[in-house]
């Protein structure tokens, strides 16, 4: 988190104290005659306001993502989470993660490609680290935002604490979404991949639903809107806007989530070469 706090302040200080709706989820305020259905010129106008506060967040991690500026100790863990004969954590990885990984019969990885390599930075530093810790949780994450104006608003006023908890949500979950749909598209399952292992050497996933995107004051409109159906993603932060739920992003803004999808593919490699570069110095 330290390193997230460093990097990101400025930006990320910005979008917490943000005071407009950034919210383009149908249905997900409530409005004077129940759940609110925004028009084209309201979702255009909040794009236009959300994509100012989502780059830069994305092009300062990049930036600072140096030797200079990464700590040693998160190079260690990603270093022993991406090499081979590593042994992972029970209850540590996500079942998305897990099915996507080749093991030995002495059940460490084996067979660590790139790609696989990536994933596992990304779901542990982006979906762990930045957007869970930091982005949906940014009160309880951050000792510098204790006496902001973003706490006092979230517990003092039902309906601006609302605003505050959607628009970092839907940061959230437009973040999670593009992570999530990069590594389901460019890592395969590999069926059967622990089948080979008896029970009790088998690595076990983190329970469903360990992670939630709402500890509290959940709007009920939100709920009611949601699809009934569970979707895999849904396993890793229980809780987000879905990617049906966000289609003016990834359909009618489909070019801008490529952006997007391209930055964090940038960060990906950056974080995977200096984590290659100087693991042999700190493992």
């Amino acid at each position: 988190q330290r390193y997230f706090i460093n990097v990101l302040g400025q930006p990320l200080q910005q979008f917490f104290q943000e005071k407009s709706e950034l919210c383009i989820v149908q249905k997900a305020e409530k409005g004077i005659f129940g759940a609110k259905t925004l028009s084209a010129s309201d979702i255009e106008n909040r794009f236009k306001l959300l994509r100012t506060r989502v780059k830069p967040i994305l092009d300062m991690l990049a930036d600072k993502t140096t030797k200079e500026n990464v700590p040693p100790e998160l190079i260690d863990i990603l270093a022993k989470l991406t090499v081979n004969r590593a042994i992972l954590p029970q209850n540590f990885c996500f079942e998305f993660e897990l099915k996507r990984l080749s093991f030995s019969h002495y059940s460490t990885l084996k067979d660590m490609k790139p790609q696989r390599a990536k994933m596992m930075i990304a779901f542990f530093v982006l979906v762990r680290q930045l957007i869970f810790n930091i982005i949906l949780h940014p009160w309880q994450s951050q000792p510098t935002l204790q006496k902001s104006d973003v706490l006092r608003r979230y517990e003092k006023s039902a309906v601006i604490g609302l605003l505050s908890n959607r628009n970092v949500k839907i940061l959230g979950s437009i973040l999670f979404h593009v992570v999530y749909d990069f590594f389901l598209k460019s890592v395969p399952i590999l069926p059967n991949n622990q089948a080979h292992l008896p029970g009790d050497l088998r690595t076990k996933p983190i329970p469903p639903g360990s992670l939630k995107a709402e500890e509290q004051r959940v709007d009920a409109d939100e709920i009611y809107a949601r699809p009934p159906k569970r979707l895999e993603e849904d396993d890793i932060i229980d809780g987000l806007y879905t990617r049906e739920q966000l289609s003016a992003i990834f359909v009618d803004r489909k070019a801008w989530a490529e952006q997007i999808k391209a930055l964090v593919e940038f960060w990906c490699d950056k974080m995977h070469s200096l984590v290659e570069e100087l693991s042999l110095i700190h493992i």
